[in-house]
């Protein structure tokens, strides 16, 4: 995982991206509530590749919380603008004080290249983008506590990107 201070994080995705099974590519995230309430997660494309659709796909944003035992339960947010004219995506998301959830960004694999800026609202602390996992994946003695920089839990990561990788070719 690695850091960002910042409220807009820029990416790329490339063919080095996470894969979902046949046509995308994603980054995913993780971020922890700071405040209960209604999240507004926005997503611009910056360049796409010169073959690809100008904005994109139409809904790249997804997210999910990460429940116990590091099942996902609900992926998906409500889009309030999705980026099929713009390529500007708007998507909100009910959020508990504490709870942490997987974001993704994704794209059809042949947009790819792609670069995009998220934003996040400013009641999500980013803990880091999952940029790859070992393997195989360690197996520590302590995988408990929330996922962050200091403690990244790669067991637990590792299946959330099983889990949500399969998924990921659907909007």
């Amino acid at each position: 995982m690695l850091p960002q201070e910042d409220r807009a994080f820029r990416g790329v995705l490339t063919t080095r991206s996470l894969q979902a099974p046949q046509y995308f590519h994603y980054d995913a995230f993780v971020v922890t509530a700071r405040e209960s309430g209604v999240v507004t997660m926005i997503s611009d494309v910056i360049e796409v590749a010169p073959n690809g659709y100008v904005h994109g796909y139409g809904y790249p944003l997804t997210i999910a919380a990460i429940e116990e035992g590091a099942n996902l339960t609900q992926i998906g947010g409500n889009y309030v603008q999705n980026a099929l004219e713009t390529g500007t995506a708007v998507l909100q998301y009910p959020v508990q004080k504490g709870r942490q959830y997987i974001i993704a960004y994704k794209t059809f694999s042949g947009f790819m290249p792609l670069s995009y800026r998220l934003w996040l609202s400013p009641y999500l602390k980013m803990e880091g983008r999952i940029e790859s996992l070992p393997t195989p994946v360690p197996v520590t003695g302590d995988d408990t506590g929330q996922i962050s920089l200091e403690n990244p839990r790669p067991a637990t990561l590792s299946r959330i990107v099983d889990w949500m990788s399969p998924r990921m070719g659907g909007s």
